[in-house]
């Protein structure tokens, strides 16, 4: 498997067999299945960064230079909802509260 750009962030999902990869100089995350090796789905995020799964299955996407972070849903790898920080020049790290 090759992938072309600038990797920054791979979170692993152990439910599914699947990572999510975030390629900032490309703008993309890439949906990569494991038993595979194969990308799956590569979706369309300007300037990811880090990235992180939460216990529902979603994704959460850091967009640095931004401020805003974006919820990817992963069983149809569509952006559905985008927060807006504020005027931040850079955002890194992302984790979720299980509880």
């Amino acid at each position: 498997m090759y992938l072309w750009a600038s990797l920054v962030g791979i979170a692993f999902n152990p439910h599914k067999g699947k990572m999510h990869v975030t390629i900032q100089n490309s703008n993309t995350v890439s949906s990569i299945e494991i038993l595979t090796n194969t990308v799956m789905i590569t979706m369309c995020v300007n300037h990811p960064h880090d990235i992180d799964f939460n216990t529902t299955m979603d994704t959460c996407v850091t967009t640095a230079g931004r401020g805003t972070v974006n919820v990817i849903y992963t069983a149809t790898n569509t952006v559905v909802a985008t927060a807006h920080l504020g005027s931040f020049q850079f955002l890194i790290g992302i984790a979720f509260n299980p509880n």
